[in-house]
């Protein structure tokens, strides 16, 4: 779930995202992938046991990503109503 919150998170990431997001036509794999790139990014900047912890969070694929999406949005559509 850490991914999930972090995905949309990132120093420079406007920069990145912008013209990779425009070139990809703005498809939702290609804002995933270019957050999780952007993010892997920064993770080659800390230290050993934190780049490892970063790389892992930001490893998911994007398919992945949306069957944990897709759960977690049912599981607060079934509670709510």
């Amino acid at each position: 779930m850490k991914l999930l919150s972090r995905i949309f998170t990132g120093p420079g990431i406007t920069v990145v995202l912008l013209p990779i997001s425009i070139l990809a036509g703005c498809s939702n794999q290609g804002m995933y992938d270019s957050i999780r790139y952007s993010n892997q990014v920064e993770c080659r900047k800390l230290p050993q046991p934190q780049y490892e912890e970063c790389m892992q969070q930001n490893s998911m694929e994007y398919d992945d990503y949306r069957r944990e999406r897709e759960k977690v949005l049912n599981e607060k559509t079934e509670s709510a109503g």
